[in-house]
């Protein structure tokens, strides 16, 4: 038995609560008392003590990776990545998947991504500010999206064809779909991907590795909207990425303010425009049809080859009033 004659009861107590180590005299006398060698006592110690210091540790880098995340949630929407079961409860795995979906090394990388140029018209307001977040993290995700798609090699040289038979599936039935495949055999990809909350997006054109790139968030779903929003998309590739494969544009094509005043978008407007309906023939639609109603816009869309509500959709955008005006043309996307 040890003899508690040489040590005394508080020691021993806090010893065995912990809160006193076991030292090398302790440790002898445990020997004599117990027959147990003093190395068994101090190596207990010397457990006990890596213990406490691993805990310490993890307890440090864990109040470290909660600060981390605690940053990271101010600049990046972490409720729309987690709709769209990018995130899981671990925390150190939701900051390496968003670093990789922001393709960065750093959280600084994170919270410069929206300082581009391409966003800074979404910073008119506070509400806009806002909403900056859940831009560039769409944006990203399609980014990053687009890194695994596998189409054709891309050739500038093909843009007429690309057009042409664009045209002729936009009167038929699956249409993203069908655009999805059609622009992958041309070596573009089509990126469709849902916007967030506050987030006016309708798409954004880039260059993904060795071929350019569209996303699209069918925020409307209106056949005249996708077919639009792609042609302008279209028109980004061929008369700017072509010059600059760094840019990139993202869109909120109901902004018409910055829509007319931006060189760029009125470039890009005016390619989907021209190249869905021939100009020529557009003025002389409108000339010959002082009323249009929907028998007009059928057969003059029969005539040039284009879906009807392409020709309704260009209507409203120039006069308001047909929005209010009833209609049997089908424009929702299927």
């Amino acid at each position: 038995m040890l003899n508690l004659s040489e040590i005394s009861t508080t020691q021993l107590n806090e010893i065995i609560k912990g809160k006193r180590n076991i030292t090398a005299d302790f440790a002898l006398l445990l020997e004599k008392a117990l027959d147990i060698k003093a190395e068994f006592w101090m190596n207990l110690q010397t457990s006990y003590e890596l213990d406490v210091s691993r805990i310490k540790e993890k307890n440090i880098q864990k109040f470290s990776q909660v600060e981390r995340w605690n940053t990271i949630k101010q600049f990046v929407p972490v409720s729309y990545f987690k709709k769209q079961a990018l995130l899981s409860d671990d925390l150190l795995e939701n900051e390496n998947k968003i670093k990789e979906i922001y393709n960065v090394k750093n959280i600084d990388g994170i919270i410069n991504a929206a300082s581009r140029p391409c966003y800074s018209r979404f910073k008119k307001s506070v509400a806009l500010q806002e909403n900056v977040i859940n831009i560039v993290g769409w944006t990203k995700l399609v980014e990053w999206r687009a890194k695994d798609e596998k189409v054709a090699t891309f050739s500038f040289k093909n843009k007429d064809e690309v057009i042409s038979e664009f045209k002729k599936i936009c009167t038929k039935k699956n249409l993203v779909s069908n655009t999805e495949k059609l622009l992958a055999q041309y070596g573009i990809k089509l990126i469709n991907q849902p916007k967030p909350d506050k987030a006016p997006i309708d798409g954004m054109a880039f260059w993904s590795d060795k071929n350019p790139a569209i996303g699209v968030t069918l925020r409307h779903s209106r056949i005249d909207n996708f077919i639009f929003t792609v042609m302008h998309e279209l028109g980004h590739i061929y008369l700017h990425l072509s010059k600059d494969k760094k840019r990139e544009f993202v869109e909120n094509l109901d902004d018409h303010t910055y829509m007319s005043k931006n060189p760029e978008e009125n470039e890009a407007n005016e390619f989907a425009s021209n190249n869905l309906i021939d100009p020529g023939k557009w003025d002389e639609f409108k000339m010959n049809n002082f009323i249009i109603d929907d028998a007009d816009i059928i057969k003059f869309a029969n005539e040039i080859k284009i879906n009807p509500a392409t020709v309704r959709g260009r209507l409203c955008h120039e006069d308001h009033n047909y929005y209010r005006k009833r209609t049997i043309i089908p424009n929702k996307l299927s």
